[in-house]
């Protein structure tokens, strides 16, 4: 099985608070919440609880999905039986997988599209294993392999085209960005932040605080709301759809939404942007 692939469908699933590849900043501890084994990496991680501590959840490992769900016991399917279950369905805030109940009520999480992405695990699980091999050799090329020249100036024009007195201030590029405010925003997010170097920021608070917005790093594009975090690396960018709705971006589907309305530049703009930065990752 390959653990990439398998976490590229995840990537393309996530939502306020589902994480990627990493844990909510929170929980020190997961493998003793979870009962990990010490062979386990954890792939990606539904937080089901009020204040998002991580303590609570469905937990996905290069193994299997591991549950701790209040009111339930700790559960754990292999991957290998995953593969042979029957019924995949959602009554209200449950997921049923079988006779294994799941009460994601507290994630937020759209039921459906939760359904959705266990299909769509299994669906991978019993894909052929040579085609499998096909389709991990398959785009390995690294995307801004001779860097990242080309997106800083296409940034730089940005922040220049869009200069003025109620602008100012909202896109920023490289010794513009405020310490300030991206050290807002990274505070924010509730996981750790691998870029240390941030090529532009987006800042959509009411008041310019920048615990909020867009940050376009040197590994991908940060997208931080109260409603809405996300993590999108260029080689799932590339392969991201966006759809504009007024002053709304929709991320993946109807049901990942991030804001603009806040922006003050016009969200058509924004828009034209990331699909100009999207069109320099294909």
């Amino acid at each position: 099985m390959s653990i990439k692939l398998l976490t590229d469908i995840f990537f393309f699933y996530q939502h306020s608070k589902f994480f990627v590849n990493q844990f909510p900043k929170k929980l020190k501890k997961p493998e003793k919440e979870f009962n990990l084994t010490t062979d386990e990496k954890i792939i990606a991680f539904l937080d089901n609880t009020l204040l998002t501590n991580g303590k609570k959840g469905v937990l996905f490992t290069n193994r299997g999905l591991h549950s701790n769900l209040i009111g339930q016991d700790k559960g754990f399917i292999l991957w290998e039986d995953f593969k042979k279950v029957q019924n995949i369905s959602a009554e209200k805030s449950t997921i049923y997988i079988d006779h294994i109940s799941l009460d994601i009520q507290l994630s937020n999480y759209p039921v459906g599209k939760f359904v959705h992405l266990l299909e769509k695990i299994k669906e991978f699980l019993l894909i052929d294993p040579y085609k499998l091999n096909e389709l991990a050799n398959k785009n390995k090329k690294p995307i801004f392999e001779k860097g990242t020249d080309l997106l800083e100036e296409t940034c730089s024009i940005f922040e220049k085209e869009q200069l003025g007195h109620f602008t100012a201030e909202r896109f920023t590029t490289g010794p513009n960005i405020q310490n300030k405010k991206i050290n807002k925003f990274i505070k924010k997010f509730p996981i750790e932040i691998s870029d240390h170097h941030f090529i532009a920021f987006l800042d959509t608070t009411v008041f310019k605080s920048g615990a909020e917005g867009i940050a376009i790093g040197k590994s991908g594009v940060y997208f931080s709301e109260s409603s809405l975090t996300i993590y999108l690396p260029w080689d799932i960018l590339s392969r991201t759809h966006f759809n504009l709705k007024e002053d709304i971006l929709e991320i993946f589907d109807e049901h990942t939404i991030f804001h603009l309305q806040n922006a003050v530049i016009k969200p058509e703009n924004i828009y034209a942007l990331i699909t100009e930065i999207q069109n320099l990752t294909k």
